[in-house]
Parts: structure tokens; C-alpha cells; sequence
């Protein structure tokens, strides 16, 4: 019977409490992206959070982005937006290309004067172009790689991501807006 009860204890023993993990959320500016970002996704609607946290609990605990939830200073909800939403929105920017998201002959970083120039782009009254299947490809995988992922922290690690929104506000236009975690934790966007 002793047994019993000690091994229900310890079935019932309580996941880390919220307050236990470090959790931060900034707005992300085209200055502070990526070199291989598609800055582009700043002008077609959509913003991006950089969200940090850290388990300093002593069990482990997940990160489940679908229970992220961000509000406007005055309380609209911005819905989240995802790779596959996006890429097809920035295909505009690389009709033509055939050779990878910043063309032939790039070596990575960001694109010299030079290099960029030879990015194809679309020009206001000309044809509409082709577009390479290997470039949205490129683009989504891109943006998956940096995105947040649903992940298990162990105790003392830490994870960091992207996380989409849908919204024309971005950089410091979305301070003050604020990010919810599992209906438990509110914090303010700086």
C-alpha cells in the first residue's frame, strides 16, 4: 500500500510552474535579421517576434508555439503566420531567378551592391516572369529554420526562434503590444 501511494506521488508530481521559466519576447527589425533572411517578409504584412526562454525549473517543461498568443496595445489579437503562408507572398521578389533565392554566383551573407543588383525583381509594368519551384522551396525552408519550434528544454537549457505574425507593424511599431503564454504568463513587447 505504501508503495502504491509513493509511486502515485510521484505519477502526480507537478509539471514546472510558469514562473520557472525565463521568457522574453522583442520585436525584430531588418537591422537585426539574418544574413540569409528574406528581410522582404517586413513589407508583405507580416512582423516577427524573436521569442527567448530558459527552464530554470528542476523538470523538464515544452515550448508549444500554437499556445503563444500576441494583442495589439488596444487588445486586437495578431494571428500567427506561417512559412507556408509566406513564401508564396516574397515569390515576387525572386521571378526569373533560376539559380537560388540571390542568384548566381552568391556566396552567402549579405549581398554585396553588386550582387544584389543581379537579383531579379519585378518592375511596375512588365511581364510577370517566371518563378522557379527550387526558390519558394528555398525561401520556406529558410523561414522554417529560423521559426520557433515546439521544443522539450531539460532543466537549464534554453531555446530561442522567430515567431510570425500577421501584421504591417513591425520593428519598434509593435512595442507595446504583449505576448501570452498558456493563458498564464503576460509579458510586454519593448
Amino acid at each position: 500500500m505504501i508503495k502504491a501511494v509513493l509511486i502515485s506521488l510521484v505519477l502526480l508530481a507537478a509539471p514546472p510552474q510558469i514562473e520557472d521559466i525565463a521568457f522574453t519576447a522583442s520585436s525584430v527589425k531588418r537591422s537585426e535579421l539574418p544574413d540569409d533572411f528574406p528581410f522582404q517578409v517586413l513589407y508583405e504584412g507580416f512582423a516577427i517576434l524573436n521569442l527567448k526562454m530558459e527552464n530554470r525549473s528542476s523538470e523538464a517543461w515544452t515550448f508549444r508555439p500554437e499556445e503563444v498568443e500576441v494583442f495589439e496595445e488596444g487588445g486586437k489579437t495578431l494571428d500567427r503566420a506561417v512559412p507556408t503562408d509566406m513564401a508564396p507572398k516574397l515569390m515576387k521578389y525572386y521571378r526569373g531567378s533560376q539559380r537560388g533565392i540571390y542568384g548566381e554566383g552568391y556566396s552567402g551573407g549579405r549581398p554585396t551592391t553588386q550582387e544584389w543588383e543581379q537579383v531579379p525583381t519585378v518592375e511596375p509594368g512588365k511581364s510577370s516572369g517566371t518563378v522557379s519551384v527550387g526558390v519558394g522551396s528555398s525561401l520556406r525552408a529558410v523561414l522554417e529554420h529560423y521559426q520557433v519550434q515546439e521544443v522539450n528544454l531539460a532543466p537549464g537549457e534554453t531555446a530561442e526562434g522567430f515567431f510570425y505574425l500577421e501584421s504591417n507593424k513591425s520593428g519598434g511599431k509593435l512595442a507595446g503590444s504583449s505576448l501570452r503564454f498558456q493563458n498564464q504568463m503576460s509579458i510586454e513587447i519593448p
